[in-house]
């Protein structure tokens, strides 16, 4: 499992940076939620969440969202990159916690802002 993060670090085209925890996945249409943002680049990102409450293809739409709802990012298009079980002792046995990266297809110039907005002042770079 080292050598496969490893694998996706040496492939990644911009700085993946710690997000802070203000900042959530939405799942559109309807802004879903989904989970906490763990890590974000230019590119892409990654998330976790519980198995049992999200399903979708290989591409769809998220939104990234504060805890007060303020939309960062509306409807952006992303493509999973991987998606795997993790570990997680402070969550019930009854729940499975998963972690999915995700590559953003396609960034339009209004998202372009946004989410390099939200990575100069919410995010820490130790990745």
């Amino acid at each position: 499992m080292e050598n496969d993060a490893k694998n996706r670090s040496d492939r990644r085209k911009h700085t993946r940076y710690e997000a802070k925890p203000v900042l959530f996945v939405e799942i559109m249409p309807g802004h879903r939620p989904v989970g906490p943002v763990v890590d974000i680049s230019k590119s892409g990102l990654a998330f976790h969440y519980v198995d049992q409450e999200f399903e979708t293809e290989e591409s769809f739409n998220v939104s990234l969202v504060t805890p007060d709802d303020e939309i960062i990012v509306d409807d952006l298009n992303v493509k999973t990159v991987y998606d795997f079980e993790i570990m997680d002792d402070s969550i019930s046995e009854v729940l499975v916690v998963r972690r999915r990266g995700v590559q953003i297809d396609g960034l339009k110039q209004e998202h372009t802002h946004q989410l390099y907005d939200y990575i100069e002042h919410y995010t820490q770079k130790n990745m």
